[in-house]
């Protein structure tokens, strides 16, 4: 399952991918991910209950357009 957030400078839904897994030489593991964005969502790897969070979290305001909103004022 992808991990998503925003670009909030591109105004894009962000897509992290898990490609694999890498063994240091001290024995930990490091994930090795691929980030992208796509034009059209759902999509394949991104459905509507995606979309949905990233709604509840105040990361987008519509879910057919999927506008990204502004980073949170701190």
């Amino acid at each position: 399952m992808p991990t998503l957030g925003v670009d909030h400078k591109n105004n894009e839904i962000v897509v992290l991918d898990q490609h694999g897994q890498i063994e240091n030489k001290d024995g930990s593991i490091t994930e090795e991910d691929h980030g992208h964005v796509q034009s059209n969502y759902p999509s394949s790897s991104v459905t509507e209950g995606d979309l949905n969070q990233l709604k509840r979290a105040g990361m987008i305001n519509d879910l057919k357009k999927q506008r990204v909103l502004p980073p949170p004022c701190e």
